[in-house]
């Protein structure tokens, strides 16, 4: 506790100190460590993902691109709906990362980097579609007494199960806790005034036991509402936005309200280089959020405004600048490992290449890595046989110089290919963390070693924050 106490400040509270303290026991939750390929990996998604995925692309393509014209049909057939300068975007992007294909490549994209988009954009969930699913479930939602959700004692919240919404709330107000008030002062009457549901996990006094009734909440809610306030240094919520925004699997809106030079935190002046610590985590999650296309707001009225057209049927997330740029990141790692001198890389190199690109070792290893890739050929041999599309290894190579395939056992892989299990390992990943990955303020039982903070400048290091900050983000992604 001394520890931790340093290395903070003595200005942390005490949610905020069980959070740091327990982050041995949920840190493994962040991302699986150990996972089998037949008895805990479910890959129906994974192989439906790639089915619909090549078939749509099969009765776009032309001479095995599918041409800028038909980017958006392509798109649009699997309810995915892009803007044109969005399209522009792919087409640079695939001229960008182009290396020596058939020049009628640079007209369209091949199988392999429609794969990487529609894995990407499908993580994302920015799409239209999505957002009017989720506002024509907004109906059969049950209306929740907010009252129910204001300031309670604690022994109301943990004793009385009539208090906790059955439904779940639609807001759930998180982030800066005591001494803050803008809770009882912005958010909870401009809610009430709209009608809109909510649940408030501050109290006068917190308690461990409160944790679980937290996240049920927060599993419930429609919408996530974090607010970074200055008044404290909202350690536990930086780290906790962090892990939401890279689960990426709930709506999530959040307000930074930015630290001044000298300013006090529970009468405690900061320190010059403290400011300096807790201005940076602040940009950190700003980029995070940017990067997610999630929204990040200067003032929490204007969020509560945004708040009340997502719960309305609105757009909750901005388009990012480009929605072609994980291309350029696949292309980069693929090139890292490969011998310049060929076209096609091995099984050892992509699964290093894998590991790179922040897939777990569970499932990039070689033997998962052969077992895709032999699913992936024999479902276009099938097609090939109903007479529908031409075969896939064919296409594959014919889309790489035609690097010769070999046999299961010494696979050699070509950039299409590994475009194609960056694709399958994404949604595999995505859908591993969406069945299994708890938040990180309701713990688990798994006990890892200990994790230490040191101060080892002797003051204040909040600069510490930002490495769980991150740790946080990328343990979801």
């Amino acid at each position: 506790m001394h520890v931790l106490r340093k290395s903070f400040g003595y200005g942390i509270s005490k949610k905020s100190f069980f959070f740091l303290n327990n982050f041995h026991l949920y840190s493994a939750a962040m991302r699986p460590s150990t996972l089998n390929l037949r008895h805990q990996q479910n890959h129906d998604v994974s192989r439906s993902f790639l089915r619909e995925a090549y078939t749509t692309w099969n009765e776009c393509s032309e001479n095995n691109i599918v041409p800028e014209h038909k980017i958006k049909t392509l798109f649009g057939e699997l309810k995915l709906f892009l803007h044109e300068d969005q399209v522009h975007d792919i087409i640079r992007t695939a001229k960008l990362i182009d290396k020596g294909c058939l020049s009628k490549h640079k007209n369209g994209i091949t199988f392999g980097e429609f794969s990487v988009l529609l894995s990407d954009i499908r993580k994302l969930r920015y799409t239209s579609i999505l957002n009017c699913h989720d506002a024509s479930q907004t109906v059969e939602i049950s209306q929740i007494d907010s009252r129910t959700s204001e300031t309670r004692p604690s022994s109301g919240i943990s004793s009385d199960e009539h208090n906790e919404p059955i439904s779940g709330p639609e807001v759930f107000l998180g982030g800066s806790c005591n001494p803050t008030t803008w809770r009882a002062d912005i958010a909870i009457p401009t809610l009430n005034l709209l009608g809109i549901s909510f649940y408030n996990p501050q109290v006068s006094e917190w308690t461990p036991d409160l944790l679980e009734l937290e996240h049920r909440a927060k599993e419930k809610a429609r919408v996530l509402f974090f607010v970074m306030d200055s008044q404290t240094r909202s350690t536990a919520g930086a780290i906790e936005v962090a892990h939401i925004a890279g689960k990426n699997s709930k709506r999530l809106v959040l307000v930074l309200l930015p630290y001044k030079p000298q300013q006090k935190i529970l009468n405690e002046t900061l320190l010059a280089d403290e400011y300096m610590d807790l201005s940076r985590n602040q940009l950190l999650l700003r980029q995070l959020m940017k990067r997610r296309g999630l929204p990040v707001l200067d003032n929490i009225p204007l969020a509560l405004e945004y708040i009340k057209n997502v719960l309305s049927g609105g757009a909750c997330r901005e388009h990012p600048q480009n929605v072609a740029t994980r291309l350029i990141s696949v292309r980069r790692t693929y090139d890292r490992v490969a011998d310049n001198s060929k076209s096609v890389i091995n099984s050892v190199q992509c699964q290093k290449a894998m590991v790179a690109l922040g897939y777990p070792p569970g499932i990039t290893s070689t033997s998962v890595i052969n077992q895709i890739l032999t699913y992936f050929r024999a479902f276009g041999q099938q097609t090939y046989r109903e007479k529908r599309f031409k075969p896939l290894s064919t296409l594959l190579t014919d889309k790489n110089n035609g690097a010769e395939i070999k046999s299961e056992e010494n696979y050699f892989i070509t950039f299409d290919e590994f475009c194609v299990l960056d694709s399958y390992l994404s949604v595999l990943h995505q859908d591993i963390l969406e069945t299994s990955c708890v938040s990180p303020i309701k713990g688990t039982n798994l006990q890892q070693p200990l994790i230490y903070l040191t101060d080892s400048s002797g003051r204040n290091n909040v600069q510490t924050v930002g490495l769980w900050i991150i740790i946080a983000y990328n343990g979801c992604l």
